[in-house]
């Protein structure tokens, strides 16, 4: 098994690791993690190709996911990582591993396989921040492991590469197949809400703008009727006051004829 780099005591901001990313370590800049639970499906997230990074490592024995790091090795930290994502970030990783077998479709053994998220907070920042770790270490052989797809992923000089093969699904392994398909199905999901959300975000100013007019427009239209019906109303008030006066004369003019005009 690889051997994994030793973590600093303390993580100190704008400060620089004593290591680089390797087999055995992958930086991640993530400023800020709820961008990566947008949606309780993560579209546009960096999710999908951190598990390929976890599958990586236990292929090649162990490794470091380290979140809130540039790629020169800088520490910046994660801002506003609760308790509440952190307890998410662990569910996902328990998805990640409830979704994986050894190549010849057998189950994992879990005495074999470290898989957790840590937390360390940064000093030195403006605000709190924290260096969010994945830890995953495989004491089992190299390349035995695969998705239930039979997706494998192995990690050279830094980077993840994919190989694939036929399903490793065995014929009593119902639950890894309706959990694969499951998978499948959540991903492309996920693409099409990171377009959605792209093309959102492109035609938002047009979008703005579209709804003021329409909004312009409806009030416009309002008042063109509330004057219509003002008019309306004022018309048949004038109408009535007529009639009413008109009834009056007429009495009056009768009642002199029957009373005062008679011979």
């Amino acid at each position: 098994m690889a051997s994994l780099p030793t973590l600093p005591t303390n993580w100190i901001y704008n400060e620089k690791l004593p290591f680089g990313e390797s087999n055995t370590v992958e930086f991640k800049e993530v400023a800020r993690f709820p961008g990566l639970f947008k949606h309780e499906s993560p579209p546009a997230s960096g999710l999908p190709k951190y598990r390929d990074t976890i599958i990586g490592f236990l292929n090649s024995g162990s490794g470091y996911l380290i979140m809130g790091i540039l790629d020169n090795g800088t520490i910046k930290g994660v801002a506003e990582m609760s308790d509440e994502l952190m307890d998410r970030l662990n569910l996902w990783v328990d998805t990640v591993y409830r979704n994986l077998v050894y190549k010849d479709g057998s189950q994992m053994d879990p005495t074999k396989t470290t898989l957790r998220a840590m937390r360390f907070s940064v000093e030195g920042s403006t605000e709190p921040a924290c260096v969010v770790i994945i830890e995953a270490i495989h004491k089992g052989e190299i390349l035995d492991i695969a998705t239930r797809g039979g997706e494998m992923v192995y990690r050279l000089n830094a980077s993840n590469y994919k190989m694939s093969s036929e399903p490793v699904y065995r014929k009593n392994d119902v639950q890894g197949m309706i959990f694969a398909i499951q998978t499948r199905v959540r991903d492309v999901i996920q693409e099409k809400h990171r377009v959605i959300e792209t093309l959102q975000e492109r035609h938002k100013d047009e979008m703005a703008a579209a709804l003021k007019r329409e909004r312009e427009h409806n009030e416009a239209e309002l008042r063109n009727i509330v004057s219509e019906v003002s008019s309306s109303l004022y018309s048949m008030y004038r109408t009535q006051q007529v009639k009413q006066k008109q009834t009056t004369y007429s009495r009056i003019i009768q009642f002199l004829t029957c009373n005062l005009l008679r011979p």
